[in-house]
């Protein structure tokens, strides 16, 4: 009792490159800080990433006979003085900081700019090296791959990888960390959670998912509500013969603009249930996805490729008729 009472009169913090503390004792820190929970091992199985390739590097990657041993840790990159996102080249054992981050963060580029002086393609991760494996990233091809002979690679630079343990986080990690955080910030922006009064009338005017048309939906409200002076120039367009108006885009998309800005029965706060409120732009979908073999689709989309889709759709429409607003 009274050795531990004096531990704790006599205790303080330390940062984990801090050289006063045993070898031992940094490295099993950082194994607790980077510890995986076993809900969080379940998601990065199950992360649906882009699916890695065997670099075209690997089979016959040259390493140099230069006497460097890499030791188990702390690293250092050799251009600066971080001691985290490190990348170790498996051509020569250098090792050095990652991409600088678009927020300022990351590394220094170090690693980038070793590679276009010396074109050595491949390197890894320090600190996510484990007996199952390690992030290895191919500059030469510019993107994750896999190394099926990293264990061989890692070897030649004094590195067993079954003795080795993940002491930082992979790539997946952070990139399910990434999305955790954007997933938060859509909840802050949409209000997740709070007791939202429903609004009504025009330019409040919603329109019904129907089946994976959410993309079209958010394309089409911010044509139409946020681009100053597009609805008003359809809702004065009355240029279409009777007999086009089932397929004509630019009386269908006046239509909906229509509806938007005098919406009546279908944006009001006695509609009934599941009968007022809203309007499907099922014809405008048909026209708009005609010819194309995603958009046509009842399949999820990419909003902003639809978005340019509207825009090229539009530009053709006014080539041929200047009479359409654009």
């Amino acid at each position: 009792k009274q050795w531990y009472q004096r531990r704790v009169r006599e205790d303080k913090n330390y940062q984990l490159d801090d050289t006063s503390l045993p070898e031992n004792v940094r490295i099993t820190a950082r194994n607790v800080i980077n510890f995986q929970s076993a809900g969080a091992q379940e998601q990065s199985a199950q992360w649906d990433g882009e699916e890695r390739k065997v670099s075209r590097f690997a089979e016959n990657l040259q390493q140099l006979d230069n006497g460097v041993k890499v030791p188990p840790g702390p690293w250092v990159c050799s251009m600066c003085d971080l001691r985290d996102n490190l990348w170790m080249n498996l051509t020569c054992g250098t090792i050095l900081c990652g991409r600088r981050y678009f927020d300022g963060t990351g590394g220094n580029n170090h690693a980038v700019d070793y590679y276009e002086t010396t074109k050595y393609p491949l390197a890894v991760k320090l600190g996510t090296i484990t007996p199952q494996g390690a992030d290895v990233y191919s500059y030469g091809e510019d993107d994750m791959v896999i190394d099926p002979h990293l264990a061989k690679h890692l070897e030649h630079f004094g590195i067993n990888m079954m003795h080795c343990q993940q002491t930082e986080k992979t790539m997946t990690e952070l990139e399910i960390d990434a999305n955790m955080n954007l997933k938060f910030e859509y909840d802050s922006i949409l209000e997740s959670g709070v007791a939202l009064k429903p609004v009504y009338g025009p330019g409040y005017l919603g329109l019904i998912n129907m089946g994976n048309t959410c993309y079209m939906n958010s394309v089409l409200q911010v044509l139409l509500n946020c681009v100053p002076g597009l609805a008003t120039k359809y809702l004065a367009y009355n240029n279409t013969p009777t007999y086009e108006v089932p397929t004509s885009f630019a009386f269908q998309l006046k239509t909906l603009a229509h509806y938007m800005q005098t919406p009546g029965d279908y944006s009001k706060a006695d509609a009934i249930p599941g009968v007022g409120n809203g309007v499907k732009p099922a014809l405008l979908k048909t026209i708009i996805g005609k010819g194309h073999s995603e958009f046509s689709s009842s399949r999820q989309q990419d909003a902003h490729e639809y978005f340019l889709h509207i825009i090229d759709l539009l530009e053709k429409k006014k080539k041929y008729s200047a009479l359409i607003p654009l």
